[in-house]
């Protein structure tokens, strides 16, 4: 019902936006709302600052692009996607680079 809005099955197991929800709350627990994040047409991103380290929050606003970023290597430390499974971006020389989906991306980054 409800069209997939919920949290919870009936069983009481979690539904995916439950685990979306849950790693949002884990990769921002703490932190501070810093400034939305430029990185370019066709992506919504924001960034969070937290113990020292900067958390930014990006996705694709079209459900069916990918569109590539890239991210200093020296202060790249981890990055989840909204299951909180780990994304594995790609090293090209002293950068990362990441392809953005409709699905949310954390990337957690030295200040």
């Amino acid at each position: 019902g409800w069209r997939n809005a919920g949290l919870l099955n009936s069983d009481y197991s979690y539904r995916p936006a439950f685990i979306a929800y849950k790693t949002m709350s884990e990769q921002l627990y703490g932190s501070h709302y810093n400034s939305a994040v430029n990185y370019g047409a066709g992506i919504e991103a924001y960034e969070f600052t937290q113990a020292g380290e900067r958390v930014q929050v990006l996705w694709a606003l079209d459900p069916g692009s990918t569109l590539p970023i890239e991210v200093p290597a020296a202060q790249f430390i981890s990055a989840q996607l909204r299951d909180g499974s780990d994304y594995s971006p790609t090293l090209v020389g002293d950068v990362y680079q990441f392809d953005v989906t409709f699905t949310p991306l954390f990337i957690r980054l030295t200040q």
